[in-house]
């Protein structure tokens, strides 16, 4: 498995869409080997996470998976066919924890090889599916999370007034570092003002 694969170069390489892409710069998010055939057999995964109630998808929630689904083959399928040899699975997920068609089919492939992986004592397929689907919805509340908060680092790193360029004139409740107090102390006595410090 790897995480955001470079696609090999194009060698003059004419496809039948006009949308598929040709940047040399195009990855994709997931390579996996081993998922739907042999061992070596690639497939390349591309993730989408969508809301299906905002007014760019305004039609049902299953018409706003195929559209997104259809971009991502559009954009992506021909060339990794054409050009890797490897097959494709668009991975729509809505924010509300809906699947596309293509990553059931993926979720279903991949408990019924974790279960079928695990010998003893064996891991039944109702679970691994129920632990994979759980996984994934936690990990996508985490980063909605995240994308709402922010990160939660306890490291804070404090900005520079001298750094930016910004003059900080007299904002009451403002915390600000001893050199950048120097700093301002010296410019409120070059253009004539008291600090009031």
């Amino acid at each position: 498995m790897e995480t955001e694969p470079h696609l090999q170069p194009l060698d003059r390489e004419q496809f039948r869409l006009r949308s598929t892409s040709v940047s040399p710069h195009t990855r994709l998010d997931i390579a996996a080997s081993g998922v739907w055939g042999g061992r070596f057999e690639r497939v390349y995964i591309d993730v989408k996470v969508f809301n299906p109630l905002c007014p760019s998808n305004s039609r049902t929630t299953e018409a706003a998976y195929h559209k997104h689904e259809s971009e991502k083959r559009r954009k992506y399928e021909e060339r990794i066919n054409m050009v890797e040899q490897a097959g494709f699975c668009p991975f729509m997920v809505a924010v509300t924890g809906g699947y596309c068609r293509s990553a059931h089919a993926l979720l279903n492939r991949m408990a019924l090889l974790l279960s079928a992986k695990r010998k003893a004592p064996p891991y039944p397929y109702p679970e691994t599916i129920n632990l994979l689907r759980t996984r994934l919805s936690f990990a996508l509340l985490r980063s909605a999370s995240m994308c709402i908060r922010g990160s939660r680092s306890h490291r804070t790193r404090v900005a520079r007034l001298t750094d930016t360029g910004i003059r900080l004139l007299g904002w009451p409740g403002v915390r600000v570092a001893r050199e950048d107090l120097e700093a301002l102390e010296k410019d409120y006595k070059e253009v004539g003002v008291d600090s009031g410090g």
